[in-house]
């Protein structure tokens, strides 16, 4: 239990889309939008799909980010290599109707395609 909170039995969104990397991109994932206010558990799973068309070098790194609406909720760096591992991001956030739950990606690595999965899990209060 989190501050007295607990997870609702059914509204739990989960989405996947697949993501190519550019030199030093800067761009938002699309993410998933919500669709109700209130508090929510969010992660983010960053896994490696296909890194063949990518120039692996010893310097090769990645950075992902877990955006909540417009707030930064978790950061994490890893090393790019040929034999990369899935990452994840988790956070709790206050968002409103319309907001996205998404991830930027900031890589030295170009042409790489990641899966990334969003999960978001509404809470609520003990009233």
């Amino acid at each position: 239990m989190l501050g007295g909170s607990k997870l609702l039995n059914d509204p739990i969104t989960s989405s996947t889309e697949v993501y190519t990397t550019t030199n030093f991109g800067s761009n938002l994932s699309n993410g998933v939008s919500i669709k109700e206010s209130g508090l929510y558990f969010c992660k983010v799973k960053f896994t490696w799909q296909d890194t063949s068309s990518a120039k692996i070098e010893d310097s090769n790194q990645a950075q992902f980010h877990l955006i909540a609406g417009s707030t930064l909720v978790a950061i994490t760096n890893a090393k790019v290599s040929s034999s990369m591992f899935a990452q994840t991001l988790c956070g709790i956030a206050k968002l409103n109707v319309g907001e996205k739950v998404c991830a930027y990606v900031h890589t030295n690595t170009p042409g790489c395609k990641l899966n990334i999965t969003y999960e978001t899990i509404k809470l609520r209060g003990d009233n």
